[in-house]
């Protein structure tokens, strides 16, 4: 299965968001058959607390012997990913 990524500036709506994207990806990873593709052509903005919840949801698929899939990176999260080194964590196509 394939989701869209997309981030959000507004400090105020963050937490909610993070909260509802971990469950919704747990969701995806469960009733995938071996992976999720994320599609982040649309991710312009991302901060730790977003990472954190990639770095998570990549532990949730690898205990479920599935994997995600980050695809389309934008430049900003080709950098934040080299940067942070989790490129090197992440399967990317």
């Amino acid at each position: 299965s394939t989701t869209s990524a997309t981030g959000t500036e507004n400090k105020l709506e963050k937490q909610p968001m993070i909260a509802n994207l971990l469950q919704s990806m747990q969701k995806e990873i469960d009733s995938a058959e071996k992976s999720v593709v994320l599609d982040m052509s649309e991710l312009e903005f991302m901060d730790s607390a977003v990472l954190g919840v990639f770095v998570r949801l990549n532990e949730i698929a690898k205990r479920s012997e599935k994997e995600i899939i980050f695809s389309h990176l934008t430049s900003f999260v080709k950098n934040l990913f080299r940067h942070s080194r989790m490129d090197s964590i992440f399967k990317i196509e």
